[in-house]
């Protein structure tokens, strides 16, 4: 049966929507990121060693990334809104769990169920897109919707340390609580259901589940159009991992001034989804896709050239690192919305294979870079060294694909 309309549903592709399931996406960085200001009064509060309050991020992402894989098919059987509905109520009581969290193994076993209620915000935005846009329109639309997930990075630690100016380590999940309330409230009322009535599938058995995403992993247009949007999720977290370490202890960046750098790189991401968002329709999914990956690969080069020469200036790194992530910020919307296109019928499952393999990718390359036989204070010569060796491999897999199609 066919989930009813919401009481004052939004046309389908409004730009108010748009709105909303940008909003969406931000759920993730934001559970992320504003905390982390308050990793040192939260171990102090909780009498806990330092090392188990950084298991915030560590345990969230676990029960994010592998929880994508069944919010994807239960959006593609139940319905986008009735999942999403389910999906913010249960992370709203998370956010009220950890505020109240009595001890630090409490609030991290919370933490871990609020990663797996937390991925259906943007599974189901992305699946949203797919279902109302297709074309043209739905590059511009998950270029929209994918800058949400640029600027909340940027937001976040500056909110988390203002919340701290007036409250402690509990206020930040307060916070957390009161905008899950707002995003609860928003799609109760005026977001509709969008998935198609004959295209949900009759069965979640693990048979069922294992067949539809077979079928979209071996489609090859899938991989062709999601392999640069996995590129885009391990350089990210490549320089997630190496940065603190390259600025603050290879070029002695204080904390605060880090903080606003990584607020520049993040703003390079956002400017090049923005812009995506207005011309990519023009130039199509390949081309886009294409200037992307090159301006990727001038910020790395750039990058390299800098460190060959000699440069041990923190903007040999920031600078550089903007434009990779302002190429960023074009192919990987436009890469999203190729992957999805084929699986307009399994557009949740699509939409969660993607967001799994973009974090696998992401923990992967940090995990290869701290493998590496360097000294955090070393790391600077594989960062630099990466973006444009990626950059040119995922060139060359792409063309390949686009002559075998």
């Amino acid at each position: 049966m066919a989930t009813p309309p919401a009481p004052f549903p939004l046309r389908a592709a409004s730009l108010a929507v748009l709105v909303v399931l940008t909003l969406l996406t931000g759920v993730t960085p934001l559970s992320i990121d504003m905390p982390l200001p308050a990793l040192p009064r939260l171990a102090e509060a909780l009498n806990a060693p330092a090392n188990e309050a950084q298991l915030l991020v560590g345990v969230f992402l676990i029960g994010f990334a592998g929880a994508q894989l069944i919010a994807g098919p239960l959006a593609d059987r139940f319905g986008r809104r009735p999942v999403l509905l389910v999906g913010l109520s249960a992370y709203l009581i998370c956010c009220i769990g950890c505020a109240l969290a009595p001890s630090m193994e409490a609030l991290l076993a919370i933490r871990l169920v609020q990663g797996i209620v937390a991925c259906t915000a943007p599974v189901v935005a992305r699946a949203i897109v797919a279902d109302v846009h297709k074309g043209p329109a739905a590059q511009r639309a998950m270029s929209i919707v994918t800058a949400g997930m640029g600027f909340a990075p940027v937001l976040a630690p500056s909110i988390g340390a203002l919340v701290l100016e007036f409250t402690d380590w509990r206020g930040i999940f307060w916070t957390l609580a009161t905008t899950a309330a707002l995003l609860l409230t928003l799609v109760g009322l005026f977001l509709g259901e969008t998935r198609a009535r004959e295209t949900a599938p009759t069965s979640l058995r693990i048979v069922s589940l294992t067949r539809r995403y077979f079928t979209i992993v071996t489609d090859r247009r899938f991989f062709d159009y999601a392999l640069p949007s996995l590129f885009a999720g391990g350089a990210l977290f490549t320089f997630l991992s190496a940065a603190t370490f390259v600025l603050q202890d290879t070029l002695g960046v204080s904390t605060r001034h880090f903080g606003f750098m990584f607020g520049g790189v993040m703003l390079g991401f956002v400017s090049g989804a923005t812009l995506a968002s207005a011309y990519s329709p023009k130039f199509g999914l390949d081309k886009s896709i294409l200037f992307g990956l090159v301006a990727c690969a001038c910020g790395g080069w750039a990058m390299l050239a800098l460190w060959l020469f000699g440069a041990d200036h923190w903007a040999a790194i920031i600078l550089p690192m903007a434009v990779v992530m302002f190429g960023m910020g074009i192919l990987r919307p436009n890469s999203i919305a190729g992957a999805m296109a084929p699986f307009r019928d399994m557009a949740g499952a699509a939409s969660a294979l993607i967001g799994f393999l973009q974090m696998a990718a992401g923990a992967t390359a940090g995990l290869f870079l701290f493998l590496l036989p360097f000294t955090p204070g070393q790391l600077l010569p594989p960062l630099v060294a990466l973006y444009p060796t990626l950059s040119l491999f995922i060139f060359i897999m792409m063309r390949r694909g686009q002559r075998s199609r």
